[in-house]
């Protein structure tokens, strides 16, 4: 999730994607900004299929549609969010590789949520007389997740991030987390103060990711 192909956030996503294939995996790719010309052309130029593409939007018309799944109409997702969610239901582990801005998810990947977990797909409300909810109130319909992975860049200091509250730390791990398998622990990896590493300790870094995700 960033804007520039080019960018170290960029290099982190193959990092992962090179570590999850070297373990045997099949690895499907979503880019919030498939739509960018300088993205599409970097994956041409490394010889990549050209990621999904996903607008981030939340239009007036899914909003006000946005119970249809669960009343059983699948026919009113917009294409993108079709095949996303179609991803979210074939795979049984979730990568999320973005930059942390402003002590939280870019909006492109908040819009990702809202847009893909959706009633009946991601969740859905408790029957009356059957407690099957978490603690969050809602039942689980990504159980075939069983893991999650989140790398992510920060500006701030480690220390900062946490004086800030991690918002997208707590996010994810509290709000979509349950959502997933029960069971479904979550691994995190953050660079802090990233302005100040050098390149040795960035490269150094993406060694770390590309190794951890070979055994994720």
């Amino acid at each position: 999730c960033h804007p520039c192909a080019k960018s170290y956030s960029a290099a982190i996503a193959a990092a992962v994607r090179d570590g999850l294939k070297k373990q045997g995996n099949e690895v499907q790719c979503i880019s919030l900004y498939a739509n960018s010309l300088e993205v599409l052309e970097d994956a041409t130029v490394r010889g990549l299929p050209a990621p999904t593409k996903f607008s981030p939007a939340l239009t007036e018309r899914e909003r006000t549609h946005y119970y249809d799944v669960a009343k059983g109409n699948k026919g009113g997702l917009a294409p993108d969010v079709e095949k996303a969610v179609n991803l979210l239901r074939w795979c049984d582990a979730l990568v999320l590789v973005y930059p942390t801005w402003w002590f939280n998810v870019p909006g492109a990947l908040k819009g990702f949520f809202d847009r893909t977990f959706l009633p009946h797909v991601a969740f859905r409300l408790p029957d009356a007389d059957v407690k099957d909810a978490t603690d969050t109130g809602l039942v689980p319909m990504l159980t075939n997740i069983k893991k999650i992975g989140v790398v992510t860049t920060y500006g701030a200091s480690k220390n900062v991030t946490l004086l800030a509250g991690d918002n997208g730390r707590q996010m994810i791990s509290r709000a979509f987390r349950p959502l997933f398998n029960p069971e479904c622990p979550m691994v995190w990896m953050g660079l802090h103060a990233m302005h100040d590493k050098s390149q040795e300790q960035r490269s150094a870094f993406l060694d770390e990711v590309r190794e951890r995700f070979s055994r994720f």
